[in-house]
């Protein structure tokens, strides 16, 4: 498995103005058509952390749906408070791992849920894994997931961060709604260079 690793891995770094971001990558060329695997689930058994979970799904399925991409709910764990406690399901087409390559790793959450009361904003993390089916072997490799916050979705400022390339956009109410393609290209233009 490690000459698997030093064959498809790179390790590319981003300089910001503080210091160097490194990012785990599988292969650069991957087939046109492809399947992978995403498992979302909360880092621990939290309310807001499930709904959390749940949103990611849905945001995920409607930018495959905008990509006239496959998407197929694999399993889930429903919560009775709703939510999930975890989700797997995948996602088939054409460049579906050049676009959600980087979505694997903790993704932060700041709101303040539809089941709180007093209007506290809570602060929940959930996991996200991608899994990418090999061609003919049917093994998959999981894509990294090494960093502690990948991505923070704050909806009070309608703001989502993506640590890794510092940026910020103002429009999180619409990249949960799937509009995800800036954020995409712009991960993809920091790595490239």
């Amino acid at each position: 498995m490690d000459g698997f690793w030093n064959n498809y891995r790179k390790v590319i770094k981003i300089k910001d103005k503080k210091n160097q971001l490194k990012f785990p990558i599988a292969a650069q060329k991957p087939i046109d058509d492809e399947t992978i695997i995403f498992i979302i689930q909360p880092e621990n058994d939290d309310e807001n952390a499930a709904l959390f979970t749940d949103d990611l799904f849905k945001m995920y399925s409607h930018f495959a749906e905008s990509q006239n991409w496959i998407i197929e709910k694999l399993t889930s764990n429903e919560k009775n408070i709703g939510g999930m406690g975890v989700i797997v399901f995948s996602v088939n087409g054409k460049n579906v791992y050049e676009n959600l390559r980087y979505e694997a790793g903790i993704h932060r959450v700041q709101r303040v849920p539809n089941n709180e009361t007093s209007g506290r904003i809570h602060t929940s993390t959930v996991n996200v894994s991608i899994l990418l089916k090999a061609d003919d072997t049917k093994m998959n490799i999981r894509l990294g997931n090494k960093y502690k916050w990948i991505r923070t979705y704050n909806f009070p400022q309608n703001r989502l961060t993506d640590h890794r390339i510092n940026l910020s956009l103002y429009s999180l109410d619409l990249i949960m709604e799937g509009e995800m393609k800036e954020l995409f290209d712009t991960l993809e233009e920091c790595v490239s260079t």
